[in-house]
């Protein structure tokens, strides 16, 4: 069986990691690498700049790398705002597949405003609107544009009902493929 890397990008908030744990459970013994969780690791003093963050998102797509090396297929969970973060890794993984959430700021805002869990930067949309900017830095989808791919492999809108079909539809785009 050959390796793939399914990058899962988009918006804060706009339903990477529900996504992408849905297909970890459904693709048994692929790697997930959750950028928010490997952040903590590789930047403990984050500030958020663009050269942490271009720093970040190599590393990530170096990773995942060697993750394939080994012989596992990847799942990133990284909202890697900018097309450039996404082309290093498309150059450098095998049946490499990026799956844009698509889904629009308001409702991204309205997600992050009810999260339960301990994300790094939980509330940001809020933080970032009301000025209480400590430790975030630039907020993508406020401050720094998100950079869609007119070429990306799989488009889900996450506030439609497709969103529940979703797995379905990557999993019948990696058999097409012959990648699982």
């Amino acid at each position: 069986m050959k390796t793939f890397a399914l990058w899962f990008t988009g918006l804060p908030g706009s339903g990477k990691s529900t996504l992408a744990k849905k297909l970890v459970k459904k693709l048994k013994g692929t790697a997930y690498l959750e950028m928010d969780e490997i952040r903590k690791y590789l930047t403990p003093e984050r500030n958020y700049d663009e050269k942490e963050r271009d720093w970040a998102y190599r590393a990530i797509a170096v990773i995942a790398k060697y993750i394939q090396a080994s012989g596992k297929s990847v799942i990133i969970d990284a909202t890697a705002h900018k097309r450039r973060y996404r082309d290093f890794a498309r150059s450098i993984l095998s049946n490499f597949y990026e799956i844009y959430v698509k889904c629009p700021i308001e409702e991204c805002m309205r997600r992050e405003t009810e999260r339960k869990d301990k994300r790094l930067v939980a509330q940001m949309y809020k933080k970032a609107l009301s000025g209480d900017r400590k430790s975030l830095g630039q907020v993508i989808g406020i401050d720094v544009p998100f950079e869609e791919n007119r070429n990306t492999e799989i488009i889900v809108h996450s506030n439609s009902k497709e969103f529940q079909s979703a797995p379905k539809k990557i999993l019948e785009r990696l058999k097409r493929d012959r990648v699982v």
